[in-house]
């Protein structure tokens, strides 16, 4: 009767969690993982991980390998919901659901203010993964945010997170560029830029909020061309992989995210 029961609980549990998914594994080049598929929820979870004292990253990946991550309703994913998730996790998963918790950590824990100084009159939608022709076929690895008026050189840039300068000038797709690695390792892409706010070099260290630059249209061609698509900022989010490889991941709901916190 014992092997009975605990086979009837081992089935209770296979049934139980049958809607774990395979992205949940760090695959790096996954797009499923790299789409960061949480709708509008960071915000929510965040609260919930803050309620249960425990990190984001642990609440983010139990919610998105749970049915109510599916349904992207934070409010159907309950403390004892996640905890019997985590569980289960931990069993099955357990490297990779270390992996992905930490990566969600290292960007949501850097994260202090919008890309844009304006930011109620930004819109932006989810434009990751999408195709791209300029320089051959290629997907998109970010997201666009689009001002109210199509004139460059008006609304400020700014650093989400304080963080070094890693990268700074002209990119043939980027245009006028600054990238700036975060404190938690996470890296920041700032494209199409106008002008930048000083002479910033790799190295240089900026604060939440600091002024970049000012949006443009600057890239698609040699440097200096402008004028090739609206004025905008193509903003992207990378992590490094086991083997130093930076992967794109989707800056949607982060910025959804940084939108909701006050």
């Amino acid at each position: 009767m014992l092997l009975a029961a605990v086979c009837a609980g081992m089935l209770a549990d296979s049934l139980i969690y049958a809607s774990s998914f395979n992205a949940l594994t760090v695959r790096y080049s996954d797009d499923e993982f790299r789409q960061m598929d949480f709708g509008g929820e960071i915000y929510d979870l965040s609260k919930l991980a803050k309620a249960w004292d425990t990190d984001f990253g642990s609440v983010a990946a139990a919610f998105l390998a749970d049915s109510a991550g599916k349904q992207k309703i934070a409010g159907n994913f309950t403390k004892e919901r996640f905890i019997a998730v985590k569980n289960h996790l931990f069993r099955r998963e357990y490297e990779e659901f270390c992996e992905a918790s930490k990566i969600y950590n290292n960007i949501l824990e850097c994260l202090e203010v919008f890309p844009v100084a304006e930011a109620d009159a930004m819109t932006f939608g989810d434009s990751f993964g999408g195709e791209r022709t300029f320089g051959g076929k290629r997907k998109h690895e970010g997201t666009d945010i689009m001002p109210p008026s199509n004139e460059r050189g008006v609304y400020p840039v700014v650093s989400v997170c304080g963080g070094t300068v890693e990268n700074v000038g002209w990119l043939t797709l980027g245009g006028y560029r600054i990238g700036i690695r975060s404190d938690t390792g996470i890296y920041f892409y700032y494209a199409h830029l106008q002008s930048y706010a000083g002479d910033f070099k790799p190295g240089d260290r900026v604060k939440a909020g600091e002024i970049l630059g000012l949006m443009g249209d600057s890239g698609y061609g040699a440097e200096g061309t402008v004028g090739e698509f609206d004025v905008h900022l193509h903003f992207g989010i990378y992590f490094s992989d086991k083997s130093g490889n930076e992967i794109s991941v989707n800056p949607y709901p982060y910025l959804l995210y940084l939108k909701e916190i006050p």
